[in-house]
């Protein structure tokens, strides 16, 4: 991996939550996935975890500094807007340390619309450790 002046970068290995669920894993653009969800002010996490929830965002900080496989957030379509039923905490916290590309877990009927809207290319998860 590739390291910066500031820190190092972390691979990320994925896990689905409920393999069993049905659910389908897709490589997303994080910068893509965010600029949709930010639409979704009841549920938006901005910089630095500030979403009125305290201690959900520093909890994934130093749960993450383990290297064990992390679990892909759960996201959806509803009426229109990006959704996380799992998961928003770790995806701002990943987006605030410079993940490019994440897999998300989504239901079968949504991954048509995951990966036109949102797909990525790169098949890689990073985050900078400082």
């Amino acid at each position: 991996m590739e390291k910066s002046k500031s820190g190092h970068w972390m691979k990320i290995e994925w896990k689905m939550v409920l393999p069993e669920s049905g659910d389908v894993p897709v490589w997303v653009s994080v910068v893509k996935l965010e600029h949709e969800w930010q639409r979704s002010t009841n549920e938006y996490i901005g910089a630095g975890g500030d979403n009125g929830m305290p201690g959900k965002y520093e909890n994934f900080a130093k749960w993450i500094m383990s290297a064990r496989p992390v679990e892909m957030p759960e996201v959806c379509i509803v009426d229109g807007f990006v959704r996380f039923n799992n998961g928003r905490h770790r995806f701002a916290w990943l987006r605030d340390h410079g993940m490019a590309a994440l897999q998300v877990n989504v239901q079968p009927i949504d991954v048509t619309t995951f990966e036109t809207k949102f797909g990525s290319q790169d098949q890689t998860s990073q985050w900078l450790k400082s």
